[in-house]
């Protein structure tokens, strides 16, 4: 839906800009217009539905090692569990990992991988195809979507959530050679998730839930949380009670640097852009993103950092997954400099290349904190940085502290 020119104009007044500027105004238009009209002909490539794959070295950090030891001890114990690890340490290899030696031990010949976002499904996808030859089956596996049927010996299969909402009537998807994997599952809280864990689980299907952050915003939706995995989560006991500063001891998490954008006096939207793009051009911490309150916020920005000859472009809910896709894989290639945001590259997405975020807006949820946080937090051994940045407006760490993962919930519940 085109933006209003009057929400523009008004947009621009709240930043301190002049609405009458045609400049400013053109480019804003400009940019939002074209998200709107664009279609991408980028598909899901990744890997195709349906396609076979048939069977290099798994290189697991011992931590991970751990716990593909504890998820191996599932199909014949409690059959379910959630795991945590901070955000950049690996979950999503770790579980796959443990999920092919599964199939390669006969436990559970079928996997079913559900994802908040098709971003997420596609990320865990390319993470399969790295893993694949590490885990010799000796014989095909064959690669869906969530709603195609089992064929053949082993299937792996992938998913949103909201889809598999939908099919949760179908039983016959799963059933006791299956393994159903939840990523981001500190939001299996919710009522309608819970319902397709409990009817999987009913099925007789192995559950293993992921999450850097196994808890929600009250203890009591945390305890529901704990309580619908049956109180079991896995964790590394070789990071002992903090696994972040360990993890950036060993070298095996990025060092996060956090510097104010600007004092606290001069806080303003407009003084924010042009200090974080004057930081922008001095550090050259390309690739990075930022996090703004709304959309129409996210293209005001970008096309500030235009004028600065710094490639931006803005990602959000209301474009195609395909177009959000192509923008991400352009800011991995070096062909964009910075992604500009509300909250949907808060979780999940998988971008090593970062080498900065930066924070415009107040992130109220140390939750959510934690989230963003992980995602400058992969180390050069696995794609990412040593040392990254946090160009902060306002004074989260002050206000949340440090990124716990796991650790903020042991008191609370598991």
């Amino acid at each position: 839906m085109p933006i209003s020119s009057r929400a523009i104009r008004e947009t621009l007044a709240s930043f301190g800009l002049d609405p009458s500027d045609l400049g400013i105004y053109r480019s804003v238009r400009r940019l939002s217009a074209r998200d709107g009209d664009r279609v991408s002909e980028r598909g899901d490539s990744e890997l195709e539905a349906g396609r076979i794959l048939r069977p290099r070295e798994a290189r697991l950090f011992d931590y991970q090692t751990e716990v593909v030891r504890e998820l191996l001890k599932l199909p014949e114990v409690d059959g379910i569990g959630l795991v945590s690890l901070p955000t950049g340490a690996g979950k999503t290899r770790t579980a796959i990992a443990a999920c092919l030696e599964m199939q390669r031990l006969g436990l559970r010949n079928h996997v079913l991988w559900v994802a908040p976002s098709r971003e997420l499904c596609a990320q865990a996808r390319l993470s399969l195809i790295s893993l694949w030859d590490s885990v010799p089956l000796g014989y095909p596996v064959a690669v869906d979507s969530l709603q195609s049927s089992p064929r053949g010996r082993a299937t792996w299969r992938f998913g949103t959530i909201q889809a598999a909402v939908a099919m949760a009537d179908r039983l016959e998807m799963v059933g006791e050679e299956t393994v159903l994997v939840f990523d981001e599952a500190h939001q299996a809280a919710a009522p309608t998730y819970r319902r397709v864990v409990r009817k999987v689980r009913r099925a007789g299907a192995v559950i293993i839930g992921l999450s850097a952050t196994p808890g929600r915003y009250t203890e009591e939706a945390t305890r529901t949380l704990s309580e619908l995995f049956e109180n079991r989560l896995i964790t590394p006991s070789c990071l002992g009670g903090d696994p972040i500063r360990s993890l950036r001891a060993r070298g095996e998490l990025a060092e996060i640097n956090i510097e104010p954008l600007a004092p606290q006096v001069e806080r303003s939207p407009i003084k924010n852009v042009e200090r974080l793009a004057e930081r922008i051009l001095q550090l050259r911490c390309n690739p990075g993103l930022a996090f703004v309150a709304r959309t129409l916020d996210a293209y005001v920005v970008a096309a500030l950092l235009a004028r600065y000859g710094i490639r931006a472009e803005v990602v959000s809910h209301e474009q195609s997954a395909e177009l959000r896709a192509e923008k991400l894989s352009l800011l991995s290639r070096g062909q964009l400099d910075w992604i500009v945001n509300v909250e949907v590259l808060a979780t999940g997405i998988d971008l090593p290349a970062l080498k900065a975020v930066a924070l415009l807006t107040e992130i109220g949820s140390p939750i959510l904190y934690d989230q963003i946080l992980g995602r400058i937090s992969r180390v050069v051994a696995v794609g990412g940085q040593q040392r990254t940045l946090v160009l902060d407006a306002y004074d989260h760490f002050q206000t949340h502290g440090d990124a716990s993962s796991y650790s903020r919930f042991l008191p609370i519940a598991w």
